[in-house]
């Protein structure tokens, strides 16, 4: 599948246009010879053409050529001495409509090496203009010589210079008149100079453009010449559109082009100005008198440059629309930028920017065929070197490869030209400098891998800023033209090498057996203002000559040796070529006749043979384009235009002579070769369309395919909506030949189908995630997500989030399109509830049972409630977590009337609430009162009295009490207990029922301070009272002794702490066996903490 891309068009259709439609243009197919001498007779096919010699004219690049015959279908003219590089162009007079030819004609002249020993002395001609700059060659006045136009730019003048050299002097006469005229039409400071037929009246006009100076303007000269005399009417200058900070755009180098096949060529104009990265095109409107759309002009971006500045125009790809390759004008590390023309009749469009790969500072470029393949490819230099780029395009289709550029060092390179300068066929390319030299790469005719060439120079005064290749003295060879001394504080030349380089002859037929006793015919290389000298060796008899031609008889022998001399009229060159030929008796055959096996009309890409009388020895074929073959028969099997012509054949039977020439015309029907170009994208939804179109010829009918199935007929344009490959043909409705165009894919997407996952509600500044994963299109594409929140808001991607700020109902439209065709999309949308958050009021009221309302027992469990499905719960007491679920079980102290559990919520769309304060209450009489008359109660702690060993404890508010532990009471129930403390903290634990009808169980915490002595105990184990005498708090007391009297003062016992379980006397002597008797006893209690010292008496009970 092709990649996506976006044509720039813009119609303008007026009332040229329609003219243009109402009588077609020429249109030239091809030609037969690509290359060949002065005087040779080229065969042009295509169709449209003038059939009056008088309403004709055939221009081989800048000479007008003779036109030998015309038809509809085929024109033959003979090539012009002042034939340069360049397209082929046929003019009907009558329409003022001009077709041109793809691919680009070469004057040759038979040479060989070039030799810049064989150039004359240069001849300067003075412009008296300071800062000569760019010239152009064109003959303004119809006397078969070129002359030329001068760009000057530091001046207020230009320069015309009419050409009046012979072959052996070389003279150019400034035409002053062009420069006296109204100072408003004036063209100043001239950058650029082209000279082209703008109107079809068969006069080439003149433009120049002014750059960064006091004027930025495209003037326009009208040719008016007559009488050998040159003239021109000057137009209104146009400037170009001004940029965007409202500041003038210099126009600099311009070339002028057919580009939407109207017959009338368009100015096409690149500009220096930074960050503006356009070519301007100005519509050719002329109808008799020459007009442009100077106020309208089509404006082509060029993708990737910064700026244009330089620029050429040719056909690169065979389809006949010229293209343009421009690059940024001295930028550094720019790269040069092809554009491929998509335009039909009236519409001028251009497709997606093509790239070389190399980055420079380019100066200028030159389109041309450097390795003859039929192709043209790109030669482009900065100031150090010239590049060459080959194209491996093929038709419909160019191409570009890094590996196929080669690079050629040359020191100040600034100008290009192409032409065959010595003449071999091949292209040539010349280069001014600014090294004050010309430098000639000549073509050695090799391309694989890389063009090969000679390198070599003239040396010349100064600076030399802009070339040309083209014959100035009327010898048809290409001479060398150049602009000279390019200085603002300096006059410069028009500068002028002649070619003197010689002809290499070849004779023609060679190698044949003649009999004797007949004639025969010989040709030499085809040249003018030259002499032909035959000369014999042998018992042969010169007969007739006429020009390169010359007729013999054979008297006797057995072979003949024939020289021709070819010697240049101002004697600079001879040169010689010798053939032998062999004799032999008898009569020659008959002229043989050519018999085609395609009787009717040759279709191009159709088979065709010719075929000669057979039984014969040998056969001798020449070719239109000179190659021969030796074959009965000559097949041509994928015939074009470039096969008709001339084919003659010589036959030699066995033992025999060769024949005289028979020939045979065969004219080959080319329909126009046409290219498809969509206006819209490759890429297209399937309820859209975008419409493939070609030229619009008369006399054709059109068939599309797509998928190889009909589609539409009888129409240049199709709509097209589904997938495909899609072609065309176009088929004349005279002969029936057609031709079909290169395929154009065309891609359909299904309408993608949105899809929204989302939750319906949500919270304020709560992120929300949006999911488009279910939506679906063409398979294999990529999706692409656009989200309007509803509230001001967008969005990209599969699952974005986004959170509202503000409450309400939003409309959230998703958008699904692909990522490679935006305009093929479809919605969907879902409204979103937002509501603020609850308050802490809020969610207390959600809890059941509602805890405002709502006491419990204290020793009951209280469990509160959430509504399910929030998205997390927690509970909090005393800054620990207790609950993660949507219930809690809330609990109390018995001592408490009430708790505060703290409650943090994110509820089901995403509401954060937090620190809700959730207080449980016990009921408000439940629980116990205590009281005691041995100490003090401080909550449910009874904090004893000095001294106090009975306690009593009383309960209250209650009925039913159970009390424990048993052994520090004297009872187990009832509402007021004795308690018999065994340690300094004792606790009870009575439970009961409270008036509340709670049952209750509360601890009682008994704290006796100090130390404190028992006053009694009774140590017979019957479980009543204390069985040991104890010193409360003293198990981990140290440094104290206790000493035991009875009456007598007798030691009764000595012991020292701690005691363990507070218990320090067990009622035996020295707490042995032996039992001490009841009765009172005295003790004393000594420590080392003096605070501590304590006295007493103690009663023994048995």
């Amino acid at each position: 599948m092709s990649k996506m891309k976006k044509l720039i068009t813009l119609l303008a259709i007026g009332l040229s246009a329609s003219l243009a439609f109402a009588q077609q243009r020429p249109v030239i197919t091809g030609f037969d010879k690509p290359s060949t001498t002065v005087g040779e007779t080229i065969v042009i096919s295509g169709s449209n053409f003038p059939t009056s010699t008088a309403s004709l004219q055939v221009n081989f690049g800048s000479g007008k050529a003779n036109v030998v015959s015309t038809s509809a279908t085929e024109i033959r003219a003979t090539v012009p001495a002042t034939a340069t590089y360049g397209p082929i162009a046929v003019t009907d007079l009558s329409s003022g409509l001009v077709g041109y030819s793809s691919q680009y004609f070469t004057l040759s002249f038979g040479g060989s090496s070039f030799d810049t020993d064989a150039l004359d002395t240069r001849l300067d001609f003075a412009t008296n203009q300071q800062n000569t700059y760019d010239l152009c060659n064109c003959d303004f006045n119809g006397d078969g010589l070129l002359d030329v136009a001068i760009a000057n730019n530091s001046s207020a003048n230009v320069s015309v210079f009419q050409n009046v050299s012979t072959v052996s002097t070389s003279n150019f006469v400034q035409v002053t008149s062009i420069n006296t005229i109204d100072n408003n039409l004036k063209p100043v400071n001239t950058v650029a100079t082209e000279c082209f037929d703008l109107n079809g009246d068969g006069l080439p006009d003149l433009v120049f453009s002014s750059e960064e100076r006091t004027s930025k303007q495209i003037f326009i000269y009208e040719n008016t010449s007559s009488g050998g005399t040159i003239s021109f009417n000057p137009l209104t200058p146009f400037a170009l559109p001004l940029d965007n900070d409202g500041n003038s755009l210099g126009p600099r180098v311009f070339k002028l082009s057919d580009l939407d096949l109207d017959g009338k060529p368009e100015i096409i104009v690149s500009q220096t100005a930074n960050f503006i990265n356009e070519i301007f095109i100005y519509r050719n409107t002329s109808n008799g008198g020459i007009s442009f759309d100077s106020s309208n002009p089509i404006r082509i971006a060029v993708t990737g440059a910064n700026k244009t500045g330089t620029l050429d125009i040719a056909d690169l790809d065979n389809d006949q629309l010229p293209d343009i390759v421009t690059a940024p004008y001295a930028s550094a590390s720019s790269r040069v930028f092809i554009l491929k023309n998509s335009s039909i009749n009236g519409s001028i469009s251009f497709g997606s920017t093509t790239t070389l790969s190399t980055s420079a500072t380019w100066l200028n470029i030159q389109l041309a065929d450097i390795n003859n393949d039929g192709f043209n490819d790109i030669v482009y230099n900065s100031t150090s070197a010239v590049r060459i780029a080959l194209n491996s395009g093929t038709t419909g289709n160019f191409n570009f490869s890094a590996s196929d550029e080669s690079s050629f060092s040359v020191p100040g390179a600034f100008g290009l030209a192409a032409g065959d300068i010595n003449g071999d066929g091949n292209i040539d390319i010349a280069v001014s400098s600014t090294a004050n030299n010309i430098t000639i790469l000549e073509n050695l005719g090799t391309s694989t891998p890389s063009p090969s060439f000679t390198i070599s120079s003239v040396s010349t005064d100064f600076n030399t800023r802009n070339v040309q290749i083209a014959d100035y003295n009327g010898d048809a060879k290409p001479d060398i033209g150049f602009t000279h001394r390019s200085e603002d504080t300096a006059f410069g030349f028009f500068s002028v090498l002649i070619n003197r380089n010689c002809i290499s002859p070849v004779i023609s037929p060679s190698g044949l057996t003649f009999c004797t006793g007949s004639t025969f015919t010989l040709e030499a290389t085809n040249s003018i203002n030259t002499t032909y000298n035959w000369t014999t060796s042998g018992d042969v008899t010169l007969q007739s000559q006429t020009g390169n031609e010359a007729t013999f008889v054979v008297n006797s022998g057995t072979s003949a040796t024939i020289t021709v001399g070819i010697t240049t009229t101002d004697g600079s060159c001879t040169t010689s070529k010798e053939e032998t030929f062999t004799l032999t008796g008898g009569t020659p055959p008959a002229a043989p006749t050519i018999t085609n096996s395609n009787a009717g009309t040759i279709c191009a890409g159709t088979e065709f043979t010719l075929s000669a009388p057979s039984g014969q020895e040998e056969y001798l074929w020449t070719y239109p384009d000179g190659t021969t073959a030796s074959t009965e028969t000559i097949t041509i099997s994928d015939a074009s235009v470039n096969n008709a012509g001339d084919y003659t054949l010589r036959i030699k039977p066995a033992g025999g002579c060769y024949s005289n020439v028979g020939s045979l015309s065969v004219s080959v029907d080319q329909p126009p070769i046409i290219s498809i170009a969509n206006t819209g994208e490759d890429l297209v939804c399937a309820n859209s369309s975008t419409t493939l179109q070609v030229p619009d010829y008369t006399g054709y009918s059109y068939q599309w395919k797509s998928g190889g199935s009909n589609v539409g007929t009888d129409s240049n344009t199709l709509s097209v909506s589904s997938t495909g490959d899609c072609t065309v043909t176009i088929t004349s409705e005279t002969t029936g030949c057609s031709f079909t165009s290169a395929s154009q894919s065309i891609t359909s997407y299904s309408v993608p189908s949105p899809s929204i996952s989302v939750a319906s509600e949500i919270c304020t500044d709560v992120a929300l995630s949006f999911d488009a994963s279910a939506s679906t299109g063409q398979t294999g594409a990529t999706l692409a997500y656009s989200w309007d929140f509803g509230d001001g808001s967008s969005g990209t991607g599969v699952s974005p989030t986004h959170a509202y700020s503000n409450a309400g109902d939003f409309t959230v439209t998703l958008t699904t399109s692909y990522s490679d065709l935006n305009s093929c999309s479809s919605s969907t949308t879902q409204v979103i509830t937002v509501s603020n958050p609850p308050s802490n009021n809020d969610i207390i009221g959600l809890i059941s049972p509602n805890p405002l309302t709502t006491e419990k027992c204290p020793e009951d469990a209280l469990t509160l409630t959430l509504p399910s499905g929030y998205q997390s719960y927690s509970w909090s007491f005393n800054g620990s977590e207790v609950s993660t679920s949507n219930t809690v079980d809330v609990t109390t102290n018995t001592n408490q009337d009430a708790v505060d559990v703290t409650l943090d919520v994110v509820t089901d769309i995403g509401c954060t609430v937090e620190n809700t304060v959730v207080t449980v209450n016990n009921f408000a009489n439940s629980g116990f009162d205590f009281s005691s008359p041995s100490g003090t109660f401080v909550n449910d702690s009874l904090e004893l009295t000095e001294n106090a060993n009975l306690v009593s404890v009383t309960v209250s508010n209650g009925t039913d009490f159970s009390w424990s532990p048993a052994d520090l009471l004297d009872a187990t129930s009832g509402t007021t207990v004795t308690v018999y403390p065994r340690n300094r903290v004792s606790v009870l634990t009575v439970t009961g029922t409270d008036n509340a009808g709670c049952t209750n169980t509360s601890d009682v915490t008994v704290i006796t301070p100090g130390v404190i002595a028992r006053k009694s105990f009774s140590p017979n184990g019957d479980g009543i009272g204390y069985e040991c005498w104890e010193i409360l708090n003293s198990d981990n007391l140290q440094g104290c002794a206790v000493y035991i009297y009875d009456e007598k003062g007798s030691i009764v016992l000595k012991a020292n702490s701690p005691f363990t379980d507070n218990c320090v006397w067990n009622g035996n002597v020295n707490n042995g066996s032996t039992p001490a008797p009841a009765g009172v006893y005295y003790f004393v209690f000594k420590c080392e903490d003096s605070s501590l010292n304590q006295t007493g008496s103690i009663l023994l009970a048995r």
